[in-house]
């Protein structure tokens, strides 16, 4: 992902006392979240949800695409 990329560029010319440092660490690890996610998303081989907000389902990522759950689940 180009965010995370380019935060690692920024990190390595910074001092590591620099006071950005930490708002780009955050900026990081939140690029690194939204990568797992789309992964999960690419990877979606079953349509499974989850209770959300009372009566509300969403989409459950994780488990719809987790191969291993999805055969124990078809099991």
């Amino acid at each position: 992902m180009a965010v995370v990329g380019y935060v690692d560029l920024i990190l390595g010319t910074l001092a590591d006392d620099d006071c950005i440092r930490p708002e780009l660490m955050k900026i990081q690890e939140a690029g690194m979240n939204i990568q797992e996610i789309v992964k999960q998303m690419q990877n979606i081989n079953k349509y499974v949800t989850k209770p959300y907000l009372g009566d509300i389902d969403i989409v459950d990522f994780q488990a719809a695409s987790d191969t291993a759950l999805n055969e124990e689940t078809e099991s």
